[in-house]
Formats: structure tokens, C-alpha cells, sequence
């Protein structure tokens, strides 16, 4: 039975936010809204889903950089939410992340071996530059860079050094919060290259974070679909790209990017239909059912639970009911197991 690494149960995390009504009340915004995930140690877990949808947001708050309102959360068996800040300090070796602007993560007045060392020095940690030299290499590149400032490399050796400072932990969980969406196409696939090959190099864990449901199913094992902060769809990645099963995951594979060679264009192109509800003020029912052209009477009314229609595979629809299941199902606490 490969071994559960990751353990996230009905987390929540909702955002103050202000408002222009009737006194000026505060409002609540609810990013991450009830999510439930298992990622099993050296597989990646891409998570696709529009600008807005909280796709950020839940990364963040996986290792703990936001702090969830509710929730459960174990890294390795451990209660991460129990750790007061020098243990959890001391576990942020074992979880990074990388983020979307590779030059922007750097500090712009350290060159590359001052931000590596610099954050070894942080961790309490020998920073000799040996270590510094060997984490360049393993992202592929020379000690020649040592010197460089982040102004002075392109965006892909920019992430690479990104990437270098994650990895120079040995961690076994790492977050990529849209890593190659800044970067140009052919830089693109050099980055994915690099993060399958680490993986199966260091066994790490990765959760993948894009909009772009394309790349992500490049490069994940599974992939779950986010939609207003709560899954809709998850499952194995190739099943669910080949055949999405809820509305909403069938719109953002529609709208990816096809390219054709053979023609030398786009051979296709749709939008999701609708724009996307203000998560202040989400719909009732099912969220995407003003934007569904399934939808029914019922969507309006009921949020559908997360139902299981194969193994390793759950959808949030109504379209996917068992039809032997009761009217009122209990929402699922565990997803991907």
C-alpha cells in the first residue's frame, strides 16, 4: 500500500473583506470552502481551476503560510495545526514552495549563492557553498551563476534557482504555485522536464497549482478540480483529462489551447460560458449551475456532495448520482484514498 504523506480534512479559510453597503460592513469571503485531500508520498496532485477560484489560496494554506479557520491538517501522521512556531519552523524543511514570478521570489539584492545561503542561514543550517554549488547542479545549472543577481537570468533560470531553493532542504513536500505560467512555451516544457525528473529522483511530493488544465495533466498523477473554493471533480489524471465528468471540468479542457501542426494553428478554442460568481456572495445550490447547461430545477437548490463513480474517482453532480444512492448523502471526508 503505497504511504500516505499528506492529509487534509474539510479545511476552510474565509477572508475578511470590506463592503460599500449600508454602514460599511465587512463581508466574508470564503476561499477554501470544506476541501478534503490525501496525497500519497512521490506523487503530484495537480490542482486546476479559473483565476479566483482559490487554487492559491489552498496551497498556501497546506503548508501552513495562511493559516486555515477550521480543519484538519497532517503531514506524516503530525498535526501540523498543533505546531506552535518553532516546531513549526523547524517543519517548514520538509515543505516549500515555489512560486508563480520567478525573478519577483528572489531577493533583487542577493545574488543567487546570498538568497540559496540566506536561506539555509534562516533554518539554523550550514550554509558552505559546496551545498549551494550542489543544489545548482541538481537544477541544471553551473556555479558560474553563483554571482549573477536575479535581474541579470531569464525568467527560466530565475525558477530554476527558485526551485533550487526548495529543493535545498531535501523536502518531502513541495508546493508550485503556477510555476511555468510567466515562463515562455519551449521554457515551459524545460521546467516540467526538470520537476519529473527531481520527483523521481528525490521522491518528493508535489502539489502542482495551475489554470491551465493542459499543463497540468502533463504532469500530474492525479488532478483535482477547483471551482469557488470547493472541489469539483478529482481523480486519476489521464481518465480525467480524456473523459471529464462534471460540466465545469468538461468547460476548462474545452478551452484549453490545441495546438495543430498540420495546419499550423489553433485548432480549437471555447470560453466557459458565464462569468465567474463573486465568492462574496456565491450562488446557492450547486455553484457552477449558472453557467451549467445541464442544470436543473435542483442544482439551484441543493449542493451536491463529492459522489464516488469509480475507484479513485469523485465528482460533484448531480448528472453522476448512483442511482441507488439516498436523497441525502453525506458529504465524502476523505478524498483520493
Amino acid at each position: 500500500m503505497t504511504e500516505v504523506l499528506l492529509e487534509a480534512r474539510n479545511l476552510v479559510k474565509t477572508f475578511k473583506v470590506g463592503s460599500r453597503g449600508l454602514f460599511g460592513r465587512t463581508r466574508s469571503l470564503r476561499a477554501v470552502d470544506g476541501v478534503s485531500l490525501t496525497l500519497r508520498r512521490g506523487e503530484t496532485l495537480g490542482v486546476v481551476g479559473e483565476s479566483g477560484c482559490g487554487k492559491s489560496t489552498l496551497g498556501r494554506v497546506l503548508l501552513r503560510l495562511i493559516e486555515p479557520d477550521s480543519g484538519a491538517l497532517r503531514l506524516n501522521g503530525r498535526d501540523l495545526l498543533a505546531l506552535n512556531a518553532s516546531d513549526l519552523r523547524d517543519m517548514r524543511r520538509h515543505m516549500q514552495m515555489v512560486f508563480q514570478d520567478p525573478v519577483g521570489s528572489l531577493n533583487p539584492r542577493m545574488t543567487v549563492e546570498q538568497n540559496l545561503a540566506d536561506t539555509l542561514r534562516f533554518h539554523r543550517l550550514a550554509s558552505e557553498r559546496s551545498v549551494v554549488i550542489e543544489a545548482l547542479r541538481e537544477i541544471g545549472l553551473s556555479d558560474a551563476y553563483l554571482d549573477r543577481y536575479p535581474h541579470e537570468m531569464s525568467g527560466g533560470q530565475a525558477q530554476r534557482v527558485a526551485i533550487a531553493r526548495a529543493l535545498i532542504f531535501n523536502p518531502e513536500l513541495i508546493v508550485l504555485d503556477e510555476p511555468v505560467s510567466a515562463l515562455d512555451v519551449s521554457i515551459r516544457a524545460q521546467i516540467l522536464k526538470l520537476l519529473a525528473e527531481l520527483r523521481a529522483r528525490h521522491r518528493i511530493t508535489y502539489v502542482f497549482i495551475s489554470h491551465d488544465i493542459g499543463v497540468v495533466r502533463r504532469i500530474s498523477d492525479r488532478i483535482a478540480v477547483l471551482y469557488l473554493g470547493k472541489i469539483a471533480e478529482i481523480g486519476d489524471a489521464a481518465p480525467l483529462a480524456a473523459n471529464p465528468l462534471h460540466p465545469y471540468s468538461q468547460a476548462l479542457l474545452r478551452s484549453a489551447l490545441v495546438a495543430d501542426p498540420r495546419r499550423n494553428r489553433v485548432a480549437s478554442l471555447s470560453v466557459i460560458e458565464g462569468d465567474l460568481p463573486s465568492p462574496i456572495d456565491p450562488p446557492a445550490g450547486c455553484r457552477f449551475h449558472a453557467r451549467c447547461v445541464h442544470a436543473t430545477d435542483r442544482c439551484a437548490r441543493e449542493e451536491p456532495p463529492l459522489f464516488d463513480v469509480a475507484p479513485g474517482r469523485s465528482v460533484a453532480c448531480f448528472l453522476h448520482e448512483p442511482t441507488d444512492a439516498p436523497q441525502e448523502q453525506t458529504r465524502k471526508e476523505l478524498v483520493g484514498s
